[in-house]
């Protein structure tokens, strides 16, 4: 039997490092590919951490595991509002940035010790690190950044028109739908279970690397002019099949499970 949540995991973190790395290749001396590229890095390592994740884990592992994949998603929110700093080239943002760095650099230092996470935790099919005494700082921080990006977002698209507006409104959908599905992620470590983004909500961060492949193929998000060859389509096909078929098998275990 397919273990989902740790399979869409893993294709979650190849996926959105693919398309990290083609938006990389197309101007590598682009300031806003680059950031999207280390975005989407911290994505996949954030992802393959939760992959490694498994039963048979050692505890000692999952906790170096875990720093690993706090390390990541620590540094994923702050390169989001970088990336929508420059994708909106916004001025005036310096004392944001100053808090922002500093809240990360804070945050990085309470890692390397057991004050983000603090031990492993085991569910029906999966291990997880369980959280440390100051966690919560790094929900804070995560609220706030998300906060801040989608307000930058929301207003930008307010008085916004044409393909401006339609590329700021891919980005508010795609990134709602990305961290709609890492909620468990980040809920887990507390041993709360997100019904139903448990255990398939990662689909959901999948999901979201195909619409932005979408975005970039079918609207130019990015301002990447792309010719979509065969390869291309048949591969981003097979990708929606691929992922419509897991959910279907995935929903048949559930009802025989019951």
């Amino acid at each position: 039997m397919i273990n989902h949540f740790l399979f869409s995991a893993l294709v979650t973190s190849i996926s959105v490092f693919l398309i990290g790395v083609f938006i990389l290749t197309r101007d590598i001396k682009n300031k806003l590919y680059r950031i999207f590229f280390m975005y989407s890095l911290t994505i996949s390592i954030w992802s393959f951490c939760v992959y490694k994740h498994t039963l048979d884990i050692s505890a000692d592992k999952a906790i170096v595991l875990g720093k690993i994949l706090m390390f990541a998603a620590i540094l994923n929110p702050l390169l989001l509002v970088r990336f929508v700093i420059e994708f909106l080239k916004l001025k005036s943002v310096k004392n944001l940035l100053i808090v922002s760095y500093a809240f990360c650099f804070l945050l990085y230092v309470l890692n390397f010790f057991n004050l983000l996470v603090n031990g492993v935790g085991y569910t029906s099919n999966h291990s997880y690190t369980v959280a440390g005494a100051l966690y919560g700082l790094f929900i804070l921080y995560l609220v706030f950044l998300l906060a801040s990006s989608f307000y930058f977002l929301f207003k930008k698209y307010n008085c916004s028109i044409g393909t401006e507006k339609r590329k700021i409104a891919y980005l508010i959908f795609v990134s709602l739908i990305g961290y709609l599905g890492a909620l468990h992620n980040v809920c887990i470590s507390y041993g709360i279970k997100l019904y139903p983004l448990y255990p398939g909500g990662n689909y959901l961060i999948f999901l979201y690397v195909l619409i932005i492949a979408y975005a970039i193929f079918r609207h130019q998000f990015l301002d990447i002019k792309v010719v979509i060859k065969r390869t291309l389509i048949f591969t981003l096909l097979f990708a929606i099949v691929y992922g419509v078929v897991s959910l279907l098998v995935f929903g048949i275990n559930l009802l025989l499970l019951k």
